[in-house]
């Protein structure tokens, strides 16, 4: 016989004002049969002393004595709550607040399905509350990518209750003990970051679903603010380069198919890796490739838990190159040559340069088609046909990615891609010219170490 149904644990670091919002949406729930306990990862504004004294017995409070992270974090609440005889966990970050019913709603799809193993919140954007965030995504073995299901689409959609998928995020879930149990903690020594996806396949894995619930709804402020350092860009490389050289795809695989897709998987992690760096160097950011590299060697030596302090660096101010190219345009000619998703990322970028430059202009869409165009049209961007003199607009040619532009494309053209590098001259094309070559040289230093690591990992008899 269960004591509480729930245990609700939340996890805070220097988040005073959002994490009393997020106690206030619990204790707001229609679901009252659960305990709170609060993780204060040492927290040096005023968090811990806020906390305890506007709800002293309404919630448990544990401080630890150094930021353990958020796996560090919610494990530390867990552990507390296991200690009591709970039937489910509530795993909440501190920048998140919850519709009325929510837990209520989570607990009710957990009790009528018995292979649920962990449920997320379709999460919506705190600062845009009609714009979902994630709900329901899946990872990419291929393309080494977590794609953030229906992210940026309008909150009217009509979605199934329940949807399976690879990962529910850890700022708004519920999780089964029982599963706890069976699979261990949320993995402590990744610090922050792609530990929650790790512990969707553990879920899976142990024969249970992870699936999200459209009608439990969870507001996130998420990564909104303007990043002033890498730590986000170091736990997120090294832990991403970690997973992928630990899990691969091997369902109905021989063995030459095997050695092919190891091949395979050592190619796109030292070129994910080198293109993030080059791009750095490319657009004079320095800070962030040294700290990529940290990342990467860190992977290949198993290096886990927290980052030493030199491996977090300031990031410098750095010339805008979108926002100056920008500046005096009223008309914009996107050629997006069929690049949809890059275009789609380029727009969002646009929109975000109208707010900082207070202009407005319009965007003029050459050679697509009207369902393409209509795709993109949610981004609230006007767009118009070719008319008129259109010799003073500015036009940007969509690409894949500007270190595989061709000489023959670069000339007379400006090219842009979905993460805005820019090819605007010579000087540019001659750097971006070069990243074919100085790829090979980086792979045969590193291809054989790599390969070997991703072999050891390999165990045939798991699938993925």
């Amino acid at each position: 016989m269960y004591e509480k149904n729930i245990g609700i644990i939340i996890c805070n670091y220097n988040k005073k004002d959002y994490v009393l919002k997020c106690i206030e949406s619990v204790l707001d729930q229609s679901f009252k049969n659960m305990d709170i306990y609060v993780v204060d990862n040492a927290s040096e504004d005023g968090s811990a002393e806020a906390i305890q004294s506007q709800y002293k017995d309404r919630v448990s409070l544990i401080v630890n004595k150094e930021n353990l992270g958020g796996s560090g974090g919610f494990n530390t609440g867990m552990r507390k709550a296991l200690e009591k005889n709970y039937e489910y966990l509530v795993l909440l970050d501190n920048d998140v607040y919850l519709n009325k019913d929510s837990i209520e709603i989570l607990y009710n799809t957990m009790c009528e399905n018995n292979d649920i193993g962990i449920q997320g919140c379709k999460i919506l954007k705190m600062d845009n509350p009609d714009i979902i965030q994630e709900f329901t995504s899946m990872v990419d073995y291929k393309n080494m990518v977590v794609n953030l299901g229906y992210s940026g689409e309008k909150d009217n959609l009509e979605l199934p209750k329940l949807k399976d998928c690879d990962v529910v995020p850890a700022c708004a879930l519920i999780v089964r003990t029982d599963i706890i149990k069976k699979i261990g903690f949320m993995p402590e020594d990744n610090f922050v970051s792609w530990d929650d996806i790790e512990w969707g396949l553990l879920c899976w894995r142990a024969g249970y679903r992870v699936v999200a619930n459209s009608e439990a709804k969870a507001w996130h402020k998420g990564g909104s603010t303007v990043a002033k350092n890498t730590f986000n860009v170091y736990y997120g490389y090294r832990n991403k380069i970690e997973f992928f050289m630990k899990y691969m795809n091997t369902l109905k695989t021989t063995e030459t198919d095997l050695q092919e897709r190891v091949k395979e998987r050592v190619d796109n992690i030292l070129k994910d890796v080198f293109k993030a760096v080059y791009a750095c160097y490319y657009g004079k950011k320095y800070n962030r490739a040294k700290t990529i590299m940290d990342a990467f060697f860190d992977a290949l030596i198993n290096k886990k838990g927290k980052a030493e302090n030199y491996q977090i660096r300031d990031l410098e101010q750095v010339e805008d190159r979108v926002q100056k190219l920008l500046e005096g345009h009223k008309s914009i000619i996107l050629q997006m040559n069929n690049h949809i998703e890059e275009s789609r990322k380029i727009l969002v970028r646009l929109q975000q340069y109208q707010k900082l430059l207070n202009i407005e202009f319009s965007i003029i869409v050459y050679n697509q088609n009207k369902l393409e165009i209509d795709e993109l049209c949610e981004h609230k961007i006007k767009f118009v046909l070719p008319s008129g003199d259109i010799s003073k607009s500015l036009v940007l040619e969509v690409c894949e990615h500007v270190f595989d532009i061709k000489e023959e494309k670069y000339r007379n053209n400006i090219w842009i891609d979905g993460w805005c590098n820019l090819i605007l001259n010579e000087k540019d094309y001659q750097v971006c010219s070069c990243f074919k070559e100085s790829y090979k040289l980086f792979k045969i230093c590193y291809e054989d170490r790599l390969e070997k690591i991703i072999e050891a990992n390999l165990n045939k008899s798991e699938i993925i």
